[in-house]
């Protein structure tokens, strides 16, 4: 990272997303565990809430919500070191022009 290559707000705004994507993953297996699964949702039942999710769902859903967290963001967020496309348009005609 220095002033000739800084780091992208994308890149940023990814990390961040996939850092909360780890922690909503888990949130959203223990609301299954609770809801789906029937485990108490006090704080002493925690671990078996978690534990309730059968292997493949719960295998299944961190990555997907974490890569979701890490690609919506990303996306979303405009880098103003980067051609938008409407510039790139006008860089190409005036390139045509020339």
């Amino acid at each position: 990272m220095s002033a000739q290559n800084p780091v992208s707000p994308k890149v940023v705004a990814s990390t961040a997303g996939a850092g909360v994507g780890a922690l909503l993953s888990t949130l959203i297996l223990w609301v299954l565990g609770v809801l789906v699964w029937g485990v108490p949702g006090t704080s002493a039942e925690v671990a078996n809430a978690l534990a309730a999710v059968p292997g493949p769902v719960a295998a299944f859903v961190p990555p997907v919500v974490t890569v979701l967290s890490a690609v919506i963001p990303g996306w979303r967020t405009n880098d103003p070191l980067r051609v938008s496309p409407a510039d790139l348009e006008k860089i190409q005609a005036l390139k045509m022009v020339a």
